[in-house]
C-alpha cells in the first residue's frame, strides 16, 4: 500500500515543488487541435468534493477574470459512451459516487490513470476546463477557487503557441531474455504521466499500440527505478519485431516516437515430445510405435535404449528417423526388461524426450498364468490381489492397467520391476471416475512370461464434491423474489438445494426453501414466501449422484420492497408558482426513505411532447425550479419520480402550473 501511495503522490504533484498553501495542483496545455487551452487540476483524491470556479489572468497582471458561467463539479451519472469504451468505468463510477474521504489509494490510482487516458472522464470528474477565448501569442496563468472565492491553486505561466509534441523518452533500449523482449527507457515524471508501446512485425510497417493502458513507472522501496519497464510476452518464436516508445503527458497527449528498437526472437523452445510410446515384441525383435503431431519445424526422431530406467540411455538409430515415420524396430541381445524413450527434434536442433517405456523380452517357456484376480478400492488407491503362483522359478509379477477391456494393446505396465508378492497397490488421482481393468502376468527367472490373467474391474469411489455454485442475481418480480445462478457443469451433478436466512437474525438458522430436489438443469428458483421489506440472505448448495455436497455459495442479499407504501405518499405532491421570487416550488413527503436511492424532477413546457428530466438524482423532498420564463405566459407540467435501491421507478401524478405575465 505504501508503494501505491508513493505512485499516487508522484502522479498528483508531478515531482514538482508545489506551494504549501495550495490544495490543488493546476496545469495547462494547448490542445492538439490548437483550438483552445486545456486547464486541469488535481486534488489529493484527484477530484474535489466541492464545486470549482476557473479564473484567468494575462502575464504580469493580477486582474483575474472568471471563465466558467456555472460552477464545475463532478457529475452524477457517467456517460454511456465511456462505459462502451471501457466497462471498468461502471465500477469506477460506483467507487467515486460516495464520500470522497472513503476512496482508497488503489481507486485514486485508477481514477488518475483513466482521467488522463479519457478526457471525457476528466470532464465527468469536474477537473477540466477548455478555454476557447484565449488569444494565440499571449501568456496566461490560471487560478482555481471554490465557489466562495478561496484560492485552491494557480498554474505556472504559459504562452498560447501552436501545439507541439513532447520529445520522445530518453535512453530507450531492448534486450531479449528467454524469448521475451525486455524494454527499458529513462523515466521522467516531470514530462510524462505514463508511456505507451507500439509494435510491428515488419520493418517500415505502421505500428500498433500493444499496451491497453498507460505504463506508469514507479521507484521501488530503495528509491530506484526497475531495470526494465515493459516485457512483451505476446510475440511468436522465430520472428523479428520493431518497437517504438511514446510518452503521455497529463492531458493524454502523446510525445514523439522514440527511436526504433529491434528484437529477434530465436527459437530455443523444443517441440512437443512424442507420446503414447508402445511396443510389439516378437522374440528379441522390438517394434516401437509413438504419436507425435505434425509441426512446421519438425526435423525427425531419435530412439534411445538402456538397461536402467533412470540413466545409461544410448541412441540406437544411426540416422535421424524421417519426420513422417512413427515407428522403429530394434533387435536386442539380452532377455529381460529393456527401457526405451523417443525424442523429437526440430530444425533449430531443440530436442524433447518422451516418457520411459519399459519392454519385456521373453522366451518360449512361460510360467503359470495368475488366477483369481480381485480388486478393492479406497480413496486414491486400488489394491489388486491374486492367487500366488507355485512355479519354483518364479521371479515375480507384472501388473497391467487399462480403461478399455476390449483392446489388449491399451493395457499399460504399471510396475516396471517384477514384484514378488501376490498383491499390488495402484495410486491414482482421487478425482478419477472411470472404471479400471487390471490383468496380471507372471514372469520366471529366464524372463518367460505367462499369458495375461482374466481381468478384474473396479471403479474409484467418488469423494469429490461439486464446485461451489455462484448466484447471478436475486430480483423482485411482483410479490416474489427470483433467484438465478450460474449452472454447474459436473457430469455427475444431481441437483441443487437453496437456503434462506433473515439478515442479522441470530436465533433462526438457514432454512431450505425447496421441498424436492431442484433439477441439475435448473438455474432459476422462485421464492413465493418472501415477505416485503425484509432483507433476506440466499445461498445455494450443489450435490452429485454420489451424495457429495459442495460448499455454500457466497451469500446474496435481497429485499422485496413494498412499493405501494412509497406510491401512496405521492398524494402529498404539491407545486406552486411564486411571482415575487420567480420560481416554481415543488414539495412532497415520503415516509419510508430506507429503500429509496433518490428522486428526479421531470418537466415539460407545453401540453404536448414528453416530460424531460431537469435534475440529476437528488435526496431532498423539495425543489425550487428557477429556470422558467417569467416574461412569457405559459404552462409547465411537473412530475417527481422515485428510484428505489432495487431498480424500481415510481411516478407521482402530474402537476400543472400556469405562469402569469405582469402587465405594465
Amino acid at each position: 500500500m505504501n508503494k501505491i501511495k508513493n505512485i499516487i503522490l508522484l502522479l498528483i504533484i508531478f515531482s514538482l515543488s508545489a506551494n504549501a498553501q495550495e490544495r490543488i495542483k493546476v496545469i495547462s496545455s494547448v490542445s492538439e487541435n490548437n483550438n483552445e487551452i486545456i486547464v486541469k487540476w488535481y486534488g489529493k483524491k484527484v477530484f474535489t468534493a466541492n464545486a470549482i470556479d476557473v479564473y484567468r489572468t494575462d502575464a504580469n497582471s493580477e486582474n483575474w477574470k472568471k471563465l466558467n458561467s456555472s460552477p464545475i463539479n463532478k457529475q452524477t451519472i457517467i456517460p454511456q459512451s465511456l462505459i462502451a469504451k471501457d466497462e471498468a468505468f461502471t465500477a469506477i463510477a460506483n467507487s467515486v459516487s460516495g464520500n470522497i474521504d472513503d476512496i482508497n489509494g488503489f481507486v485514486v490510482l485508477i481514477v488518475m490513470i483513466k482521467s488522463v487516458e479519457y478526457p471525457e472522464f476528466a470532464d465527468f470528474l469536474g477537473i477540466q476546463y477548455y478555454d476557447k477565448t484565449a488569444v494565440k501569442g499571449k501568456s496566461y496563468k490560471y487560478k482555481i477557487t471554490d465557489t466562495n472565492g478561496k484560492t485552491l491553486g494557480i498554474s505556472d505561466e504559459m504562452t498560447y503557441n501552436n501545439f507541439e509534441k513532447l520529445n520522445s523518452p530518453d535512453s530507450c533500449r531492448i534486450d531479449v531474455k528467454k524469448h521475451i523482449p525486455l524494454i527499458a527507457w529513462k523515466p521522467n515524471s516531470n514530462k510524462y504521466f505514463g508511456y505507451y508501446v507500439y509494435r510491428s512485425n515488419k520493418k517500415g510497417k505502421e505500428k500498433t499500440r500493444i499496451t491497453k493502458q498507460a505504463i506508469i513507472v514507479a521507484k521501488n522501496d530503495k528509491g530506484k527505478y526497475p531495470e526494465y519497464n515493459f516485457n512483451d510476452d505476446t510475440m511468436n518464436i522465430g520472428e523479428v519485431y520493431y518497437y517504438n516508445i511514446v510518452g503521455i503527458d497529463y492531458f493524454g497527449q502523446e510525445s514523439k516516437l522514440s527511436k526504433e528498437l529491434v528484437a529477434v526472437i530465436k527459437d530455443e523452445i523444443p517441440p512437443r515430445a512424442p507420446a503414447s510410446v508402445n511396443a510389439n515384441v516378437k522374440g528379441v525383435s522390438v517394434k516401437l510405435f509413438w504419436d507425435s503431431p505434425i509441426i512446421p519445424d519438425l526435423a525427425g526422431f531419435n530412439v534411445y535404449r538402456s538397461l536402467s530406467k533412470t540413466d545409461g540411455f544410448t541412441k540406437i538409430n544411426k540416422e535421424l528417423i524421417d519426420k513422417n515415420y512413427r515407428s522403429y524396430t530394434d533387435e536386442v541381445e539380452d532377455v529381460g526388461v529393456q527401457y526405451y524413450k523417443v525424442s523429437s527434434i526440430d530444425t533449430a536442433g531443440n530436442e524433447a524426450y518422451s516418457y520411459v517405456r519399459p519392454v519385456e523380452i521373453t522366451d518360449v517357456f512361460p510360467p503359470t498364468t495368475p488366477t483369481n484376480v480381485i480388486c478393492t478400492a479406497d480413496t486414491g488407491v486400488i489394491n489388486i490381489f491374486w492367487k500366488a503362483s507355485e512355479d519354483s522359478d518364479l521371479k515375480g509379477y507384472f501388473v497391467y492397467r487399462t480403461i478399455s477391456k476390449t483392446d489388449e494393446s491399451n493395457y499399460v505396465l504399471i510396475n516396471p520391476d517384477p514384484i514378488t508378492e501376490n498383491r499390488f497397490s495402484d495410486t491414482l488421482p482421487k478425482i478419477a471416475r472411470n472404471k479400471f481393468y487390471y490383468k496380471v502376468v507372471a514372469i520366471d527367472t529366464s524372463y518367460n512370461r505367462s499369458d495375461y490373467s482374466e481381468f478384474a474391474v473396479i471403479g474409484m469411489p467418488d469423494v469429490t464434491p461439486p464446485k461451489k455454485p455462484i448466484i447471478k442475481s436475486v430480483k423482485a418480480e411482483g410479490d416474489k423474489l427470483i433467484i438465478e445462478w450460474f449452472k454447474n457443469f459436473e457430469t455427475d451433478l444431481a441437483g441443487y438445494n437453496i437456503y434462506r436466512k433473515v439478515k442479522n437474525d441470530t436465533i433462526n438458522k438457514k432454512e431450505k426453501l425447496n421441498i424436492s430436489t431442484i433439477s441439475k438443469k435448473s438455474i432459476v428458483f422462485t421464492d413465493i414466501f418472501a415477505d416485503k421489506d425484509i432483507e433476506y440472505q440466499y445461498s445455494i448448495v450443489a450435490f452429485d449422484t454420489s451424495g457429495n455436497y459442495s460448499e455454500f455459495s457466497d451469500i446474496y442479499s435481497a429485499i422485496l420492497i413494498d412499493t405501494s407504501k412509497i406510491a401512496k405518499d405521492f398524494s402529498n405532491f404539491k407545486a406552486s408558482y411564486n411571482k415575487n421570487k420567480k420560481l416554481v416550488k415543488l414539495s412532497w413527503k415520503i415516509k419510508n426513505l430506507d429503500n429509496i436511492k433518490g428522486f428526479m424532477i421531470y418537466r415539460k413546457e407545453t401540453l404536448k411532447g414528453q416530460l424531460k428530466p431537469i435534475t440529476g438524482l437528488i435526496n431532498n423532498t423539495e425543489f425550487n425550479d428557477k429556470r422558467i420564463n417569467t416574461k412569457k405566459a405559459g404552462t409547465y407540467l411537473y412530475q417527481v419520480r422515485v428510484f428505489t435501491k432495487k431498480g424500481e421507478i415510481i411516478k407521482s401524478n402530474i402537476k400543472k402550473i400556469n405562469i402569469d405575465v405582469n402587465k405594465k
